[in-house]
């Protein structure tokens, strides 16, 4: 097999479904190729979220009734110091007494995940504060783009996967998620005869 590096193939390929509701299988010039929906869409979110960011143009949500996180083991001094940062990845936050307040979040972001990613943010923000921005930038992005992805056991019909193809063409794309997982793998007819032994 061979781990694809761009998606210029999937581009005119034909989607012949999902296997385990977590793999999507395509063929294209007689070759199956092969993509874990969850590292491609957080791969996608990983540049949209990048490209966004730098051109301060990341869409926020704004919160009817502000969610309180409580931050009692983050130190405050270092929250207060990292408001501005929270503020430009789309979290607008104020302290209060103990409590973090979260009046607007990411736009991309399942409100349900609200917390448990900002959580995250905040370890990330404590855990690389002395690293460089680029770095640190580096692991948010990818954490906000895990929470934000398409999930294993997700079901996607045809229409859905074409939507993510057609994002999937705006960005600049690499062979791996922002983790360090492949993506996109591609079996030739050769492969797929070796297996079953036809030559």
């Amino acid at each position: 097999f061979e781990t694809v590096t761009n998606h210029s193939s999937l581009t005119s390929a034909q989607f012949l479904g999902q296997f385990l509701n977590c793999y999507l299988i395509f063929e294209n010039n007689r070759e199956m190729i092969i993509v874990d929906q969850h590292a491609f869409h957080e791969r996608i979110l990983f540049e949209e979220i990048s490209l966004a960011h730098k051109k301060q143009k990341l869409e926020k949500q704004i919160l009817i009734h502000p969610i309180i996180v409580s931050h009692a083991e983050f130190q405050t001094d270092i929250l207060a110091d990292q408001l501005d940062t929270l503020i430009s990845l789309g979290f607008e936050c104020t302290l209060k007494n103990n409590d973090l307040q979260i009046e607007t979040f990411p736009g991309f972001i399942e409100k349900k995940y609200i917390e448990k990613t900002l959580h995250e943010v905040l370890s990330c923000l404590v855990a690389h504060k002395n690293v460089k921005f680029d770095s640190l930038y580096h692991t948010v992005f990818a954490s906000m783009a895990c929470h934000s992805a398409v999930r294993s056991g997700d079901p996607m019909n045809e229409e859905l996967v074409r939507r993510l193809l057609v994002r999937s063409e705006q960005v600049d794309f690499f062979a791996h998620c922002p983790h360090g997982r492949p993506v996109i793998r591609k079996f030739s007819e050769r492969d797929v005869s070796l297996w079953f032994e036809r030559i």
